[in-house]
């Protein structure tokens, strides 16, 4: 059966409520890629209400304007009259139970791990309490950053999702270099290294004494004087 909404002429204006808007930068974006579509006159998208507004001279595919903001990362679909109606703040009340919970998750996972980096005496059994810890706030509570910063680059694009995903990776590794089950979480040097610096340290001689060159020539000169 053929789609019908794809093939019907599109009407003088087309509301699309959108996803994955994270700042400015990305309502400038889809707003550059549906201009670029045949049969768009102009197009407005308002990054507060989440919704893009395109304004047709002509039929247009809707399923292809649809394709051309997901390629970049960004989801968006047809408002209907009943989506329409629903209330902003009931629409996004989802959204804003699910960052809530994230949030706290993360938080509860957050102060053990301070709590063990600055008061509990550091340990191997320590290094890899706070790597677990650390996992499970970044990979599950923080899962939605990631998923995002991918979208974006299959699109060869960025946005605040991206930074955050690269600086939290960043930050995770690090630790995990030092803390994970086959890394090393002792900043000490292995005793075989202390011994050795010791030996080496106390077969060194010791500063010589050497006059300063100033002090040599005004003594060879007091020599030299009369009378002394």
């Amino acid at each position: 059966m053929p789609d019908t909404a794809a093939e019907a002429p599109a009407p003088d204006q087309i509301v699309f409520d959108v996803e994955g808007m994270t700042c400015a930068s990305c309502a400038l974006r889809i707003e550059r890629i549906l201009s670029k579509q045949v049969g768009i006159a102009s197009t407005v998208v308002n990054f507060a209400g989440q919704e893009a507004r395109v304004m047709t001279n002509t039929e247009v595919d809707v399923a292809s304007l649809v394709q051309s903001v997901e390629r970049i990362g960004y989801e968006i679909t047809v408002k209907t009259l009943e989506t329409d109606r629903v209330d902003v703040v009931e629409r996004y009340s989802d959204e804003e139970r699910y960052q809530r919970r994230n949030f706290l998750g993360s938080l509860a996972f957050t102060i053990p791990v301070l709590i063990l980096a600055w008061f509990i005496p550091e340990s191997r059994s320590n290094g890899i309490a706070q790597w677990g810890l650390a996992t499970v706030s970044e990979f599950y509570f923080g899962r939605q950053f990631h998923v995002a910063a991918a979208k974006r680059l299959r699109g060869f694009t960025a946005s605040m999702d991206t930074l955050i995903s690269i600086g939290t990776l960043a930050a995770w590794g690090t630790r995990s270099g030092r803390s994970s089950p086959t890394g090393h979480c002792s900043s000490t040097p292995p005793p075989s290294s202390s011994r050795s610096f010791s030996s080496d340290a106390s077969s060194r001689p010791g500063p010589k004494a050497v006059l300063p060159r100033q002090s040599a020539n005004s003594w060879s000169w007091a020599r030299s004087r009369p009378g002394s």
